[in-house]
């Protein structure tokens, strides 16, 4: 009885619970929001402590004020994001967005600095640490790179779901065994 309740918590040999996590991490890994936070604690001039939290240290002035920050951020959320990650960008599409982004944030870095307690000495690097995030970013969306990991990583998930024993005898095109086309199948097929 408990050996027949074990094989029907699993599929195909991979238990639910781990593929659930499986595909949770590949939603996670799409997620930029690590790229954001990382801007936030440039900017804000954070450091992790020896508990591993990201802290403010006294002695040390922030590279902007917490409304020239959020002003900033939204600029960088509007290119980096999950949209964009997971798009079909070409050079030229990126280079638009890239310099859109620039022209923007110096325009603002301009304009607002003395009311954002921005020292001339770091507009350049608040500048620079903003675009090339995005840069990097988007250039997950180059020709559809992070879609086609995505499909590469999903299809190999899938085969050793079928059959953990022979991954060759995959279906293919995101089939589950039954047929219905799984999850991840649906959106990259």
């Amino acid at each position: 009885m408990e050996e027949e309740q074990a094989r029907e918590d699993t599929d195909f040999g991979v238990t639910q619970y781990q593929q659930a996590d499986n595909e949770s991490n590949l939603v996670i890994q799409t997620d930029p929001k690590h790229i954001l936070k990382r801007i936030e604690r440039i900017l804000g001039r954070l450091y992790q402590n020896e508990q591993g939290e990201w802290v403010k240290d006294k002695n040390v002035k922030p590279m902007i004020n917490r409304e020239g920050l959020n002003s900033l951020m939204v600029d960088a959320e509007g290119v980096i994001n999950q949209n964009t990650i997971m798009s079909n960008l070409n050079e030229k599409e990126i280079s638009r967005i890239i310099l859109a982004l620039g022209d923007t944030l110096i325009t603002k870095l301009l304009v607002g600095s003395e009311d954002w307690d921005i020292e001339d000495k770091d507009i350049e690097t608040i500048l620079f640490t903003i675009v090339n995030m995005a840069y990097i970013a988007l250039k997950r969306g180059y020709g559809e790179g992070e879609r086609r990991f995505l499909k590469t990583s999903v299809r190999s998930h899938e085969m050793i779901r079928i059959n953990p024993n022979q991954p060759e005898q995959m279906t293919g095109g995101g089939q589950a065994p039954s047929g219905k086309k799984s999850f991840w199948g649906k959106i990259f097929n």
